[in-house]
């Protein structure tokens, strides 16, 4: 009876169904397994419970199977899965450190290689975007997919209906640094100083109040602050078609860090847009986001935030 409700929660992502169980589970090669998280209690009556996922697994791939956990926000006991489960934990709708998707791809790898019929299952909360970060790096270092377009897609067509399986820019602009990781164009070490943030044409939440509003915070992968707009050295520059913020005082910053601008709504500070960048992948030049390049504000296709032609220019020394 349940079963309808499960797959209203599943929206998109395509379900396998095997005698009388039905599971938001999707193979997307033979031996590359996505699935929602393997839930309990009252998550279980519209996810997939852990009982049903381990009698599929049980019996579909018994004592040859391994589980990655990606979600961070909530664990369980191995040994439900006898011990054969792997943490790489990191938050929803955001990307992991790229240090992580190597060592990810590296243990699914070495898990595959050890035996010809051993499977890797991968999930996070949905099992779709998280998941889809760490399916689509492994499919390119695996070999299975020639470049990101390709693993993307492979990914998006097995695992949801639409095909739109990875959506997030970040998210997609991570696994394009894998694939320039595997190519060997990582400039190992690289740090860089955030000289400022352009904004190319202003969202409406910041249009007025002289810009008293502007909430900005620059944080590491473990989420400590680099920098905010409540720097003393911060200087704020707006014109009619831009706004411009200087980094002054910085301190260098180094790999994966996030660019998260805020505003208020209803006396409530909320989100308005962030992307991740890791400095190993930049160049001197500005690094210049689309608005299809950006978080949150690639949703806003009616433009009543952001303008079509709105960007983000990110400048280094």
């Amino acid at each position: 009876m349940l079963n309808p409700l499960k797959r209203l929660v599943s929206e998109n992502r395509q379900r396998i169904i095997h005698g009388k169980l039905d599971l938001d589970l999707s193979y997307i090669t033979d031996r590359i397994i996505a699935m929602s998280y393997p839930s309990e209690g009252i998550e279980g009556l519209y996810r997939n419970s852990l009982a049903d996922v381990k009698s599929f697994l049980e019996t579909q791939h018994k004592n040859k199977y391994k589980i990655f956990n990606l979600r961070a926000e909530k664990l369980y006991d191995k040994n439900r899965f006898d011990g054969n489960v792997s943490d790489y934990p990191f938050e929803d709708h955001q990307v992991p450190p790229l240090s992580m998707i190597q060592q990810f791809c590296q243990d699914a790898a070495n898990w595959l290689d050890s035996d010809a019929s051993h499977v890797v299952v991968v999930h996070c909360k949905a099992g779709k975007g998280r998941t889809g970060v760490m399916i689509a790096s492994l499919l390119i270092y695996l070999g299975e997919a020639k470049d990101v377009e390709e693993a993307i897609g492979i990914y998006g067509r097995k695992r949801t209906k639409n095909g739109s399986g990875i959506t997030i820019p970040s998210q997609i602009r991570y696994i394009g640094y894998f694939k320039l990781w595997m190519d060997g164009k990582q400039k190992k070490d690289q740090s860089l100083i955030l000289q400022s943030i352009t904004l190319h044409t202003i969202p409406i939440q910041y249009q007025g109040n002289d810009g008293r509003w502007v909430m900005f915070t620059i944080v590491d992968h473990e989420n400590k602050l680099i920098y905010s707009q409540e720097d003393q050295q911060c200087r704020m520059t707006r014109s009619p078609g831009q706004l411009i913020l200087e980094t002054n005082g910085i301190k260098t910053i180094h790999e994966d860090f996030k660019v998260q601008f805020y505003h208020y709504q209803l006396w409530k500070k909320r989100p308005l847009f962030h992307f991740w960048l890791n400095s190993e992948f930049m160049n001197h030049s500005p690094c210049v986001l689309s608005k299809q390049d950006i978080d949150q504000a690639s949703k806003d296709t009616l433009c009543k935030q952001f303008d079509k032609d709105f960007s983000v220019e990110v400048s280094f020394v």
